[in-house]
């Protein structure tokens, strides 16, 4: 088994920055919604190949999985929160939106959470090979991700409380966000490269 962890990792890790670089390009016109699905199923299938390999990617895999739920569930209510909307049932519609951001909240909880036990997970085993430098890297995107999730959900309760500094503390964790995100895909390259050089 101890053998096989680091080549499952390999190649699962490998699926899954192609994944996250395919939804990267979500922002085209009319193939966008497609790229971001494409790469959505790819994160899903690396996350089910990895999970087998360490408790860790289970938790990993547990988070997103909630996560992907709770993005159904604010699609859904999004949906009817319109109709009702449309249909004059403001109340009703009031009632839905703020469900969607209580939802939204804890949405960006469990996406921090999956990248926490992905990296500290893919961390361990780079340090069983002694690749102590991408390890440490992995512990910096999880904290970055950590300050960004951080001020994402304060910026969010500002703007809800409609206080002014809500787009400057948000403006902050987009910075801390996009940093983390491009040290993210490196850290999944360079594991992913660690792990199947070991095969």
């Amino acid at each position: 088994m101890n053998d096989e962890r680091f080549p499952v990792a390999g190649k699962a890790l490998r699926l899954m920055l192609i994944g996250q670089l395919t939804a990267l390009f979500s922002f085209i016109p009319r193939i966008g919604s497609i790229l971001s699905l494409i790469g959505g199923i790819l994160i899903l299938v690396a996350a089910i190949l990895i999970r087998k390999t360490t408790p860790l990617y289970t938790r990993a895999f547990h988070f997103l999985m909630t996560m992907l739920a709770c993005s159904i569930a604010i699609n859904i209510l999004t949906l009817s929160a319109a109709s009702q909307a449309s249909a004059d049932q403001t109340g009703t519609a009031a009632t839905l939106l703020m469900i969607i951001y209580m939802l939204s909240l804890v949405s960006y909880v469990l996406s921090f959470m999956q990248t926490y036990y992905l990296c500290f997970a893919t961390s361990s085993l780079l340090r069983e090979i002694d690749c102590e430098k991408e390890a440490g890297r992995g512990e910096w995107v999880w904290k970055l991700t950590a300050a960004a999730t951080v001020l994402f959900l304060i910026a969010s309760m500002l703007a809800f409380a409609s206080i002014g500094i809500a787009d400057i503390v948000g403006m902050i964790g987009n910075v801390i966000s996009l940093i983390a995100n491009v040290l993210y895909l490196i850290f999944l390259y360079q594991s992913s490269a660690r792990f199947l050089a070991r095969s």
